[in-house]
């Protein structure tokens, strides 16, 4: 059960993140023409879900950004700051 509330959480946050204006726009004037909510209110929902999507693209960026970071940081590769200390090595041998 908690795993797949957690799933579905999850779920929503990426769904969200990826909310673009357009698509959130029309679905409130969808629900506006439907007479669920008034113009007024479709506008003001639609600021906060595209405030709340902004908010969760910067979080899951910054999420996978640092598991991209914390991937890197466990891999045998040079970076470029090791590869430049080489370099330097290398140029002053010569």
């Amino acid at each position: 059960m908690a795993r797949s509330l957690i799933k579905d959480g999850l779920y929503f946050s990426v769904g969200l993140a990826a909310a673009s204006k357009d698509t959130v726009e029309k679905i409130v004037n969808r629900i506006v023409r439907e007479g669920l909510l008034s113009v007024t209110e479709g506008r003001k929902l639609a600021k906060d879900v595209l405030k709340a999507s902004n908010k969760a693209q910067k979080q899951l960026t910054g999420a996978v950004g640092k598991q991209i970071q914390n991937a890197a940081e466990q891999t045998p590769f040079a970076t470029k700051a090791d590869l430049e200390k080489l370099r330097k090595q290398l140029m002053g041998k010569k």
